[in-house]
């Protein structure tokens, strides 16, 4: 049988192979089949039938056939399993010298054979293949072994036996997550009326060429896939709303043990520092500047759901201060000095036009109330007491006259 599958190679890569087409070949191919056939005999070719001077006309002929069939059952040095990134491209080199005698028989991704290198290029991810083979033609008969005794015996070129290579390619892309955080609870909670959803980031190449953008939805995370593998550059180009943007710039890389990267990046909202200034007195004081601080003050500070979000008291300096992050804020005081007006509810924003230190004077005024209350308390009781017994006398009189 080993016999057998060299003959058929000779053959095959004989006369009717390729450029194997002058009838050089038939003479050169007959003559590796009878060496084959009968190694205990010498075949030669002879210049002269008379003189049988032997000659070697066709060394590099031979050679070329025999290098042919030794090869024949070699399969390319190339990996059989490769794993590559999307959007790239790979070459796999072949040392043994072998894969110029193969052709793709089959692929289902962007591949082809240059000289000794298979180029490879991904489109999408996922599991690819490519099959290769040796195969040459399309022949549809078995090689044929005529023989017979006293007379010449014929071998008829057919098909032999191809070799197939299997490569499994395994396109794999990468992807960057954000998950966006407040600074201040270090969570995906934000301050105030600010948001997170809606922040934008610029994702760069090493070559400063712009591959994608993310942007906070509402789960206040955003993500951007089918990344090549490669180092990138991160950099935010939006914030969300009553949030300052994030200045610093990120560097990560993406590779085939580092595909999917996940980044917690922080913002600062936007703040003012509210300083509440008490001050209580007359009309009078307050025309002349002469208020007196007031201290001891309890006001309370309700942000746009009506909830009650802080309650401060003014110090001896009459002095209450509170960091207020980006949103609307009601204002409301909740006790006063006695005879004394307490300020109305007033209303306060925090946003991107705010000064960083917003101050608010508040002054109590004096309750303006009848003299008598105020000289002798006895006598104002007394009108009253007076006002009500007159009242009754009124009513007396109506029934008994009825």
């Amino acid at each position: 049988m080993e016999q057998w599958e060299r003959l058929k190679l000779l053959a095959y890569y004989g006369y009717g192979y390729k450029n194997h087409l002058e009838e050089k070949w038939i003479s050169i191919t007959q003559m590796l089949i009878w060496r084959t056939v009968d190694p205990s005999h010498s075949f030669n070719w002879i210049d002269n039938v008379n003189d049988k001077n032997i000659i070697y006309p066709y060394n590099s002929e031979i050679e070329e056939i025999e290098s042919l069939v030794s090869s024949h059952n070699l399969i390319p040095s190339i990996p059989k399993e490769v794993r590559m990134s999307i959007n790239d491209s790979v070459e796999l080199f072949d040392n043994s010298l072998q894969l110029n005698k193969f052709k793709i028989i089959e692929s289902d991704i962007d591949a082809r054979i240059v000289d000794n290198k298979l180029v490879i290029n991904s489109s999408e991810e996922g599991h690819k293949k490519i099959i290769l083979s040796n195969r040459d033609d399309n022949l549809s008969y078995s090689t044929e072994f005529f023989y017979s005794f006293g007379t010449q015996s014929v071998i008829e070129r057919g098909s032999v036996d191809f070799l197939e290579l299997e490569i499994d390619i395994y396109v794999e892309s990468g992807s960057i997550k954000i998950v966006k955080l407040d600074s201040d609870s270090n969570s995906i909670i934000p301050s105030g009326d600010a948001s997170l959803v809606g922040a934008k980031y610029s994702v760069f190449d090493i070559d400063d060429n712009l591959i994608g953008s993310i942007v906070i939805g509402d789960n206040n995370t955003g993500v951007l896939e089918n990344i090549s593998y490669g180092k990138y550059r991160i950099k935010e180009v939006e914030a969300g709303k009553g949030y300052y943007i994030d200045k610093n710039e990120y560097f990560i890389d993406i590779d085939r043990d580092n595909l999917n990267v996940e980044l917690n990046l922080k913002n600062d909202v936007i703040k003012s520092k509210i300083k509440i200034i008490k001050y209580y007195g007359s009309n009078e004081d307050y025309a002349n500047f002469s208020m007196k601080v007031e201290s001891g003050i309890t006001f309370e500070f309700y942000d746009s759901n009506n909830d009650l979000v802080y309650t401060g008291i003014t110090d001896e300096f009459g002095i209450l201060e509170v960091i207020l992050p980006y949103g609307k804020y009601t204002i409301k005081q909740i006790n006063t000095t006695d005879n004394y007006d307490k300020v109305d509810d007033m209303t306060i924003i925090v946003d991107e036009k705010s000064n960083v230190s917003i101050t608010l004077p508040l002054y109590d005024i004096e309750i303006d109330v009848p003299d008598a209350y105020i000289e002798d308390g006895s006598r104002f009781y007394d009108f009253i007491l007076l006002l009500i017994l007159a009242i009754l006398s009124g009513v007396l009189y109506v029934i008994n006259s009825k």
